[in-house]
């Protein structure tokens, strides 16, 4: 699995439909004292580049530019890199501060190991010239470890340096010194200060999860990567963040009170939703932010299928409970969720359950059997959303239920709190 290739050249052949950002060298590098940078470079002057996804404004204070010269702005919920003389460039570096931080709907751009390794969000990274326009989802990065490192991308281990096309979202990024354990399940790097409990939960519970998903939703054509990564707390912070890239499964807890004391089937349920998203395939990847509810709510029902009976039923209660205190003030779901992402998670998962319940009464499907033909469909080459999601649904739901349905998921006038009682 080791490779001593000096460059990993991913092709875009078969990525028919994309527009390919690669006006733009960007070359991330860990330092042999620890510290990281990231150089754009481009091969005409530009008077600005603009990241792809700007969750917030961390950079402005998280990037230190090495040239005084340049600053990070930040307006219409867009981050940019330009002069502060207003004039081009083709080349711009920054030291980067390489910490975990939460970002608001978006992954960490850094998740350290307790051994000094690092997983970063290659997303994080993305620039266009001026401004990224939709169909821009396709980027050229290279990396360089220290001589003693090497770095994991697309499942496969290189020495020193890497260099490939990315995509849409991204993926994790390992650099370190850890090689990756293979089994029939996972390629996988487990922290080695997490607990044993929880080290053997992961261990011990993730092969039957996927088990479990491979006999509802069909078994994949590939081995996912797991990082679960942990990293003490300097803040007294503490807490955990999961989630899913193509092919990638990743968990990362941090500060000491996340570790102690674990509930075990909070725990499981952790994983179970997580590897719901990879069962999901190309469905899970809805445009529509208001439209989440589909695969996080999926997820979350089918982690609740996984785990036992009476653990779902508490988290249904409450989420029931959180669904409506949500829905209080503003009973339009669509108006809602924009100002409380959460309510994709509670309210998702009790209207797929209800969904499920719907389905179970009057056919002989289930929700898994839905979303087999919702990926079906996705993969096809229908777009992953509400119309399709609802058109796997509407032949086997009664009329008026169904109806509803569409109203909830696009009407402004919708009352979802009502739908919800």
């Amino acid at each position: 699995m080791y490779k001593s290739a000096l460059f990993l050249l991913m092709t875009t052949l078969g990525l028919s439909g994309t527009a390919f950002a690669n006006q733009v060298n960007t070359h991330i590098e860990k330092h042999n004292n620890g510290t990281w940078t990231v150089a754009y470079r481009t091969d005409e002057p530009v008077t600005q580049l603009s990241f792809n996804r700007s969750p917030n404004n961390a950079r402005r204070t998280r990037w230190l530019p090495v040239s005084q010269d340049f600053e990070i702005a930040y307006q219409d919920e867009v981050e940019s890199i330009q002069r502060k003389d207003g004039k081009t460039f083709n080349q711009v570096q920054f030291n980067l501060t390489a910490t975990y931080i939460p970002l608001p709907k978006d992954y960490a751009p850094f998740s350290p190991f307790s051994d000094g390794g690092m997983l970063f969000h290659s997303g994080r990274f993305f620039v266009c010239i001026d401004k990224c326009e939709a169909d821009n989802n396709s980027w050229s990065i290279s990396v360089s470890a220290p001589n003693n490192q090497h770095i994991i991308v697309n499942g496969q281990v290189y020495a020193q340096q890497a260099s490939w096309i990315d995509q849409d979202s991204g993926q994790k990024v390992y650099v370190g010194d850890a090689l990756p354990i293979a089994d029939k399940h996972f390629v996988s790097i487990i922290d080695q200060q997490l607990p044993q409990q929880l080290s053997d939960d992961i261990k011990n519970q993730l092969p039957g999860l996927m088990d479990f998903y491979s006999q509802k939703l069909g078994e994949l054509d590939f081995r996912p990567s797991l990082y679960a990564s942990y990293h003490d707390s300097s803040n007294g912070g503490y807490g955990h963040q999961g989630g899913t890239l193509p092919g990638q499964v990743f968990m990362h807890w941090y500060g000491k009170p996340a570790i102690e004391n674990l509930n075990t089937d909070a725990t499981y349920w952790f994983f179970a939703h997580e590897l719901g998203h990879i069962f999901q395939r190309d469905a899970q990847y809805i445009e529509n932010p208001q439209q989440a509810w589909i695969h996080e709510g999926a997820a979350e029902f089918f982690a609740g299928q996984a785990a036992r009976a009476d653990y779902f039923n508490k988290k249904l209660i409450q989420a029931r409970q959180d669904c409506l205190a949500g829905l209080k003030d503003n009973h339009n779901y669509l108006a809602a969720s924009a100002n409380n992402f959460r309510l994709h998670y509670s309210c998702g998962l009790v209207l797929i359950n209800t969904i499920n319940q719907q389905l179970t009464e009057q056919t002989n499907m289930d929700m898994f059997m839905i979303w087999r033909d919702f990926n079906k469909k996705v993969a096809h080459g229908d777009k992953a959303g509400a119309d399709t999601f609802l058109s796997s649904l509407k032949a086997h739901l009664p009329a008026d239920y169904f109806t509803q349905l569409q109203q909830f998921a696009s009407s402004t006038e919708f009352n979802a709190y009502d739908f919800f009682q």
